[in-house]
């Protein structure tokens, strides 16, 4: 089996799994390319518009999304999310090449991407990062601040809020994470007034959960491209 063998039957299995669970919408696959090579990414691009998908990728580093999105060898079609951390010198170039910014995770960050917004004349289309599992090693806002930051985010016209987003503690048994989820679908609902959060939630191991709880967004990384490279060039 040849290496791009090995890759449709990923995808395929993938999106198998996706669409097995029984939920009102199927959630959108958000392809996690950090430290994967492109032609990878373009395999993606290929088997998603062969299957009707939109194409949707997440990135977890500034710089490799920045050099992913000026090689210029990605569809006009695809969307970039950046989902790892952002660190408040990274927020220009994050403002410039995301499509989305998923891992706004605390009101220093927030201000500096509304600033940027406006200094670039962008509108940014953003998700607030939650801590949902109260992990200490986890960046991202209590539920407590949730309120009122949807209520900032909605009051300026400099960014558009998405929705939640949220990493889990590792649980060893991925059932574990059900129940932060859970809660992740009952606080969108307790906040959103008329327009409804979207909720980015679930990766490799534990994305059908997800799924069931209320997913509109399932971060998939391993399962689809398989294991990381240390380091791209």
């Amino acid at each position: 089996m040849t290496k791009n063998d090995q890759l449709q039957t990923s995808f395929l299995a993938v999106l198998d799994a996706v669409r097995s669970v029984q939920c009102r919408q199927t959630p959108q696959i958000v392809a996690v390319s950090k430290r994967q090579h492109l032609e990878k990414m373009l395999a993606w691009e290929k088997f998603c518009e062969a299957h009707a998908l939109s194409i949707v990728f997440g990135e977890n580093y500034v710089q490799e999304l920045v050099q992913k999105r000026q090689s210029n060898q990605l569809s006009g079609a695809s969307r970039i999310h950046l989902i790892g951390p952002l660190q408040s010198n990274k927020v220009k170039d994050a403002v410039t090449y995301a499509d989305v910014i998923e891992s706004v995770h605390s009101q220093k960050v927030l201000e500096k991407i509304i600033a940027e917004a406006r200094k670039q004349q962008r509108t940014p289309e953003i998700f607030l990062q939650v801590n949902i599992s109260h992990d200490a090693a986890k960046s991202g806002f209590s539920e407590d601040e949730i309120e009122a930051l949807v209520r900032q985010c909605r009051h300026t016209s400099a960014i558009v809020l998405r929705g939640l987003m949220t990493i889990t503690q590792h649980y060893g048994d991925p059932e574990g994470a059900r129940e932060d989820y859970r809660r992740m679908k009952t606080l969108a609902e307790a906040v959103q007034g008329s327009e409804v959060l979207e909720l980015s939630m679930g990766m490799s191991a534990d994305f059908q959960i997800a799924i069931e709880e209320g997913a509109s967004f399932v971060r998939i990384g391993s399962a689809l491209f398989g294991e990381r490279l240390p380091n791209l060039p």
